[in-house]
């Protein structure tokens, strides 16, 4: 379970990478459309997890592999907006999160299934 100050930096690591994105994502990844989907914070603050859902282009790992070329300048950034809240800047790391696409496979198998289960 996530201490009160974990989700706290998650909270503020998420708005300032959500900033940061808006303001220059477009510089690293192009046309592709990103959002975070959620942040995780190690237990001692050294190291945030930055789960990113990527659409509107077929290479979602490119494009995360792009914004990871980028990690200092992004982690440089979000360091200037939330220094005076933490004493550490942590360690960014970025992940595709799939989940989203999951969802859909799994919604689509279902609605297979449900009308061949009704032909019997």
């Amino acid at each position: 379970m996530e201490s009160k100050r974990q989700i706290q930096v998650s909270k503020l690591i998420q708005q300032a990478v959500s900033e940061v994105f808006q303001m220059r994502g477009s510089e690293f990844y192009g046309a592709a459309f990103v959002t975070i989907s959620g942040v995780l914070v190690t237990p001692d603050l050294m190291v945030a997890k930055v789960h990113l859902s990527v659409y509107n282009v077929k290479e979602k790992q490119e494009v995360v592999d792009a914004i990871n070329k980028n990690n200092a300048w992004i982690r440089g950034d979000v360091g200037k907006k939330i220094r005076n809240k933490v004493r550490v800047i942590p360690h960014i790391e970025f992940h595709l999160d799939q989940s989203l696409e999951e969802v859909y496979q799994l919604e689509n198998f279902f609605e297979k299934n449900k009308y061949a289960g009704e032909e019997e």
